[in-house]
């Protein structure tokens, strides 16, 4: 959680917008990446990374818009406020969000999800000394109902995915490491991924 000291002046929206520069591809794994953004975070001067707060409830404040709910900030599990200009769930599929929105009564759901109708099937790896495989000519690979690809990571890591129909029950079967490997040998150009990592 990232909180603004409430003696700093607001940032505003242009202002905010000046100082990002134009991102670009990054191929690390989350926790390399939350660890990165952690420690850029902390060196920002009037913002203090808080780990392990759980939020309760979003703080109202007065309504700029008639009829809209204006949140000025969070309320953590040990009743502590914390006042923000800006709140970011980033929490992931069972964030806590919909539920403090339904809370405030006057919010409607506006999340929308939909099923993709695919499910993949993730191994990691690190180099163990003997360097990368050779990348092969395409980033994914398909078989008749089986999609292969590999994502590089950071830092001498990489994942090996397999892609099936998620109404594919047979195919969960992948979930289990013998049956994933096996499956993977379908692949020549990833199969020697396995061995290097």
């Amino acid at each position: 959680m990232l909180e603004r000291d409430p003696t700093e002046p607001p940032t505003t929206g242009r202002e905010a917008r000046e100082s990002w520069e134009r991102p670009g591809v990054s191929r690390l794994r989350r926790p390399v990446l939350e660890f990165a953004v952690a420690i850029a975070a902390a060196r920002i001067p009037g913002v203090t990374v808080r780990r392990g707060d759980g939020i309760v409830r979003f703080v109202l404040g007065s309504e700029q818009i008639s009829g809209v709910p204006h949140l000025v900030g969070v309320e953590t599990r040990d009743g502590e406020v914390l006042h923000a200009d800006l709140i970011v769930d980033a929490s992931g599929h069972n964030s806590t969000v919909p539920r403090m929105l339904a809370e405030i009564g006057q919010v409607r759901d506006t999340e929308d999800r939909a099923e993709a109708g695919f499910i993949y099937y993730a191994r990691h790896y690190r180099d163990s000394g003997r360097g990368l495989p050779e990348a092969a000519q395409w980033p994914l690979l398909h078989q008749e109902t089986l999609t292969a690809g590999c994502l590089p990571g950071d830092n001498g890591t990489w994942s090996l995915i397999l892609v099936a129909s998620s109404h594919d029950r047979q195919l969960r079967a992948l979930r289990e490491v013998d049956a994933w490997e096996r499956a993977m040998e379908l692949f020549p150009e990833y199969a020697s991924w396995t061995q290097h990592g």
